[in-house]
């Protein structure tokens, strides 16, 4: 995948977890609910960052040799 593409990617991925959590977030009056729900979204959108970023990963160590 090249790079545009793998940015393009990731921000529909954001944008869509964003848009579900805000749709949630109004019917959060729990302010230790609240601040979960916000963790649990950052680590989310992080992994599938670093998930998507790095490209192709090879099949084995050996054969990059």
């Amino acid at each position: 995948m090249e790079k545009q593409a793998r940015i393009d990617s990731i921000v529909r991925m954001i944008e869509t977890r964003l848009d579900t959590y805000i749709d949630e977030q109004s019917e959060t009056t729990d302010p230790i609910e609240y601040e979960d729900r916000l963790l649990e979204l950052g680590n989310k959108v992080m992994l599938e960052v670093l998930k998507e970023s790095r490209g192709k990963v090879l099949a084995s160590r050996n054969s990059k040799k």
